[in-house]
């Protein structure tokens, strides 16, 4: 059973803040490229992949999260839970991708077109 994902999109003037909880795995990793696509970044700002929700992650969402990596650079920066990071670790991919700290304070979520806070999957 899949337990699915949930994304919300937090906006600011210099960043984009990707909120996923659930899975990220081979049913939803395309939901997640999908959203990061449809919430195209202005020209300076950020993406920040916050996975500090996500449960699981399989080698299907480490790709997603290289196919990120590979497309916006150094823009992006990935929050990191318990969930992602046997995935990571077993990967190596600490080495190379940009991680950064969860925020000390919170945004207000805005929903995007692109994107949604309910749960995708069976």
């Amino acid at each position: 059973m899949v337990e699915g994902i949930g994304v919300i999109v937090e906006r600011a003037a210099d960043e984009v803040r990707i909120l996923v909880s659930g899975t990220l795995d081979l049913q939803t990793a395309p939901r997640l490229l999908a959203s990061v696509r449809a919430c195209g970044l202005q020209d300076g700002a950020q993406l920040i992949l916050d996975l500090a929700a996500v449960a699981f992650m399989d080698s299907s969402g480490l790709a997603a999260l290289l196919g990120v990596y590979e497309h916006h650079g150094e823009r992006l920066r990935i929050v990191a839970g318990p969930g992602v990071e046997t995935a990571i670790a077993l990967s190596g991919a600490r080495s190379f991708l940009p991680f950064a700290d969860p925020p000390a304070n919170g945004r207000g979520a805005i929903a995007c077109s692109c994107a949604t806070s309910e749960k995708f999957g069976a």
